[in-house]
């Protein structure tokens, strides 16, 4: 028995993993995570991910949460960069972080555009490009 509380020593340990349990509910609970970068690098998975995910990946991350399984110790090594990312949580968070960190460290970063032309296809007009099918050959009319 504890002596402060009365309750079997492992029936605190039972009690202190339904209260971590709660904590981490309460952040799974949480959505709409808003997005601190551009957004127009992370696919539509991903942004799904970040948004319905990601309050409770900040606070696990951030040590508001502790880990009790290993895939949320492995997903916070992951995000301390000692292990590579292996599935789209894991990818989704850590190209997130990524991203802010770049972004932090050129703020002018997200400003810019890029935009590829290739001059030996410029012989193509509109109305051709609109023609053509996906697999390179030419809509019938």
């Amino acid at each position: 028995m504890s002596l402060n509380t009365g309750i079997p020593k492992n029936n605190i340990y039972l009690a202190k993993k339904m209260s971590e349990r709660k904590d981490h509910l309460k952040y799974i609970a949480m959505k709409n995570y808003r997005i601190r970068c551009n957004k127009e690098i992370f696919s539509d998975d991903e942004l799904y991910i970040l948004k319905i995910y990601g309050h409770w990946f900040n606070a696990l991350t951030s040590g508001k949460l502790i880990p009790f399984t290993k895939e949320q110790e492995r997903f916070i090594e992951v995000h301390e960069n000692k292990l590579k990312p292996e599935n789209e949580f894991e990818k989704a968070w850590w190209k997130y972080q990524r991203r802010i960190e770049i972004e932090e460290s050129d703020p002018n970063i997200s400003k810019r555009k890029y935009e590829w032309h290739d001059e030996s296809e410029s012989w193509f007009s509109r109305k051709d490009r609109g023609r053509m099918m996906p697999y390179g050959g030419f809509r019938k009319r």
